[in-house]
């Protein structure tokens, strides 16, 4: 429910003037509500009346009253409250659903690592043999190159015993 100001100046901002007895009919104010909105406006605090003494008049004569441009800043100033609030729990629904996604995330990522962690690695064996036989394919280019570089060093060292002395 709306406090009864902002009612008031919903009402007045579609009127050029009204009464605050018209006011008080239409929005459905307490005697109460209707004393404190006439101090207010008595106060110059709500609304332009043009009465010396409003306070002790109001209920002796109709005194007709204006929406001024406070007001209107007062009901802007309630509209875009009323928007920050809105984007507000908008805001929050948004930040708790990634929340509640990640969380989701984190534990079906968990679960999936264990399950890999206790599964069989499992290798086709055509990709099996193929590792073999480069293997040994490696292993005999690997006994080749050893055996040439066993031979060539071997050629070396008679030759390196029958040269000539360093001068």
């Amino acid at each position: 429910m709306k406090d009864h100001y902002i009612r008031a100046l919903e009402y007045a901002e579609s009127r050029s003037t009204f009464t605050l007895e018209e006011l008080a009919t239409s929005i459905g104010l307490t005697t109460e509500q209707k004393t404190q909105l006439a101090l207010q406006i008595h106060q110059n605090q709500i609304f332009n009346q043009n009465a010396s003494d409003y306070i002790n008049n109001y209920e002796k004569q109709p005194i007709d009253l204006h929406f001024s441009v406070e007001d209107k800043f007062r009901l802007l100033n309630y509209a875009a409250l009323q928007e920050a609030r809105e984007s507000s729990r908008s805001a929050t629904w948004f930040a708790v659903s990634a929340l509640g996604v990640s969380i989701i995330s984190l534990f079906i990522s968990t679960c999936l690592s264990y399950t890999q962690m206790n599964s069989p690695i499992s290798i086709p064996t055509e990709f099996v043999e193929k590792i073999d036989r480069l293997s040994k394919e490696q292993a005999e280019t690997n006994k080749a190159i050893f055996e040439l570089s066993r031979s060539v060093s071997s050629q070396r060292e008679p030759k390196e015993n029958n040269a000539p002395p360093a001068k």
